[in-house]
C-alpha cells in the first residue's frame, strides 16, 4: 500500500506539471496536497531519471517536463481517466 501512495504522489506531479507552465516546487507542493520537502524528493528523482529539467534562478526553482516526462504524463493520465470512467465504481 505504501508503494502506490508513492507513485501516487509521483502521477499527480507529472499530471500537475502536464496541466501548469513551470510551475514552482511550492506551487507543486500546494497542488498535490504535500510538503515541499517531500515535492523536493519527488522532483530529485524525477530529474534524475530524466522526465523533468528544473530551472533555479534566486531561491526559486522552476519545474518543466522533458520530451520523456511530457509522453509519461499524458500516459498516466490516460491510464487515471480509464480508471476513473472504465474501471472503478460511481
Amino acid at each position: 500500500m505504501k508503494m502506490v501512495l508513492v507513485v501516487d504522489k509521483w502521477v499527480e506531479t507529472l499530471a500537475f506539471l502536464l496541466n501548469n507552465n513551470s510551475p514552482s516546487v511550492n506551487s507543486i507542493a500546494k497542488g498535490i496536497d504535500v510538503t515541499y520537502s517531500h515535492t523536493m524528493k519527488i522532483v530529485n528523482v524525477l530529474e534524475e531519471m530524466g522526465f523533468i529539467k528544473s530551472n533555479k534562478s534566486g531561491r526559486n526553482r522552476s519545474i518543466k517536463l522533458t520530451r520523456a516526462g511530457t509522453e509519461l504524463a499524458k500516459s498516466c493520465s490516460h491510464i487515471i481517466s480509464f480508471l476513473e470512467n472504465d474501471i472503478l465504481p460511481k
